[in-house]
């Protein structure tokens, strides 16, 4: 018997399999990918991860191997309000009798519109790289591709031929993993999950018209592409899962050498393989930097150009009609929940209003997803 949980844990217990089995349902590894959009962004998480804490040791032990916990990365036009959650099984055969339950999806439609659970196999004998796994231990994308095979028997090697030719470009621009599936109950079903480790070449690699012509020979039509960021949302099966810093932010505070600084209106916005930094200055004046940028180890900004509207109003605040373009910087990063630091020793003018030496560290809350 399913049991009904109170509903803030019925998207997480999505996970939990059911006693009936299917003597029809493939063998192997199998995921379960439940995707829509958010229903109630405020309340997502603690919604999630209270469900999540509560059943984790029940869920692991029906077959549930891994729970990995994504948003939507505003790249090729995902947006951030999409969801995916991937669930690794042991036991595909507990799946059907969950998924299928009305109490269940009468939860999942409460946090997830147009939520839909679609089951796969992996196919690992076909060509890949990597594996679940690859998911945690620092800010992750989940690309998800997906299409209709156009012939199942030729599919392998079509697949194959196309995923051993593209791995050495992928791979050398951050897909540390390549895992093919396709539907556990419909063959004709496709899905390839990349796991990469920053988000800057991922709309060109799948916007590259070689890529759309190694696919097309393995599906009707051109595949669906979505990227998907990684969260430290309560998870399972993977190692320290860690959020990307996709967001707004409100920056709260800045400091040269643990003095504060007023900072006024100041907003950061991290959205894929791109940026914005805002600031208004009283009593209008706004300046905004488009930008690019890597973060690993430490975030690494390329200001691309500077915009201030109104001129007219920067002339009397600054003294001229807009800032010069800043040069590139490098800043520590520390993320904790939703509150994040940059710290970084001043080199230069661009440092300003620290002077050369000082400690500079910019203090911000994410104010939405």
């Amino acid at each position: 018997m399913i049991k009904a949980w109170p509903r803030p844990l019925l998207l997480i217990t999505l996970t939990l399999g059911a006693c009936a089995s299917d003597d029809e349902t493939p063998g192997g590894e199998h995921l379960a990918l439940v995707r829509g959009t958010l229903a109630s962004p405020a309340s997502a998480r603690s919604d999630h991860d209270q469900g999540a804490a509560a059943n984790e040791a029940h869920v692991t032990e029906l077959g549930d191997l891994a729970h990995v916990v994504g948003l939507g990365a505003s790249i090729l036009a995902t947006d951030p309000g999409e969801t995916v959650i991937l669930d690794r099984w042991s036991q595909p055969d507990e799946m059907d009798g969950f998924y299928g339950d009305p109490q269940f999806r009468a939860g999942l439609d409460a946090q997830l519109d147009g939520a839909s659970v679609t089951p796969y196999r992996r196919r690992d004998t076909w060509h890949g790289w990597g594996d679940i796994a690859e998911a945690g231990g620092g800010p992750r994308w989940f690309v998800l591709v997906q299409g209709e095979i156009a012939d199942p028997d030729a599919a392998q090697e079509l697949h194959d031929a196309g995923a051993a030719m593209a791995e050495e470009t992928a791979s050398s621009l951050g897909d540390r993993a390549h895992l093919p599936f396709t539907g556990r109950d419909d063959d004709h079903l496709f899905l390839a999950l990349d796991i990469w480790d920053r988000p800057d070449n991922i709309a060109a690699f799948y916007g590259d018209p070689a890529f759309q012509e190694s696919a097309a020979p393995l599906l009707v039509a051109p595949p669906t592409v979505t990227v998907f960021h990684s969260t430290n949302w309560h998870q399972w099966g993977i190692a320290n899962p860690t959020a990307t810093l996709d967001g707004a932010w409100q920056i709260t505070g800045l400091s040269c050498d643990g003095a504060a600084i007023p900072v006024g209106d100041f907003r950061l916005d991290v959205r894929g393989g791109a940026g914005v930094f805002v600031q208004g200055f009283d009593p209008g004046c706004v300046a905004s930097v488009d930008e690019t940028y890597r973060y690993g180890a430490r975030f690494e900004i390329a200001p691309q150009s500077i915009t201030c509207d109104p001129s007219d109003t920067c002339d009397a605040v600054l003294g001229a009609s807009c800032l010069p373009t800043p040069p590139a910087t490098a800043f520590d990063w520390d993320l904790s929940g939703d509150s994040l630091t940059f710290s970084r020793t001043a080199e230069g003018p661009g440092d300003a209003p620290c002077a050369i030496g000082d400690a500079v560290e910019f203090t911000m809350e994410r104010s939405a997803i």
